[in-house]
C-alpha cells in the first residue's frame, strides 16, 4: 500500500508541475503575440519649446501649451524682461542697471569691461553707443581713476 500512496503523491506533484509549465508557456506565447501585434511607430519628436514670443498673446498661448514660461520680446527693455507664465499670470524681472543695450535693431548683452578711448578716457565697451545714459567716462589721475 505504501507504493500506491507514494505513486499517487508522485502523480500529483508531476501533474502540478506539468500544469505550471504549460501555464508559463501559454503566458509567454500570449506576451509574444501582444508585443508582435502592437503597432510600432517611431515616436514623433516633440515640438521645440518656445522661449521668446513676439507679443503678449502668442507668449501666453505658448506658455499654457508647453507648461513653461515664455518671454515677451515686445516688452523687453534695457532693464526689464517680461514673461508669460503657464498659469496665466505674468512675471516682470527688473534689474537696477542695464542688462542689455540696443545695437542697431537688436539687443546685445552689456559688456561692462572698461577700455581706453581715443581721448584718453575710459568707457565701458558694450553700453549705449550714443554716449548717453549710464555710460561713465573716467580719466586717469596720479591717484588712480577719477572723473
Amino acid at each position: 500500500m505504501r507504493r500506491v500512496t507514494t505513486r499517487r503523491f508522485d502523480l500529483r506533484v508531476h501533474s502540478s508541475l506539468r500544469r505550471f509549465v504549460i501555464s508559463m508557456v501559454l503566458a509567454s506565447l500570449v506576451a509574444v503575440l501582444v508585443v508582435a501585434a502592437a503597432p510600432w511607430r517611431a515616436s514623433e519628436p516633440a515640438p521645440p519649446a518656445v522661449k521668446v514670443a513676439a507679443d503678449q498673446a502668442s507668449a501666453s498661448a505658448a506658455a499654457v501649451r508647453q507648461g513653461s514660461r515664455v518671454e515677451v520680446a515686445g516688452l523687453r527693455s534695457e532693464m526689464s524682461t517680461t514673461f508669460a507664465n503657464p498659469d496665466g499670470s505674468w512675471t516682470l524681472e527688473q534689474s537696477v542697471g542695464p542688462v542689455r543695450a540696443r545695437k542697431g535693431s537688436r539687443w546685445a548683452p552689456v559688456d561692462p569691461t572698461l577700455a581706453k578711448t581715443a581721448k584718453g578716457t575710459f568707457a565701458t565697451k558694450g553700453h549705449h553707443g550714443d554716449g548717453r545714459g549710464l555710460r561713465r567716462r573716467l580719466r586717469p589721475t596720479s591717484a588712480g581713476l577719477g572723473r
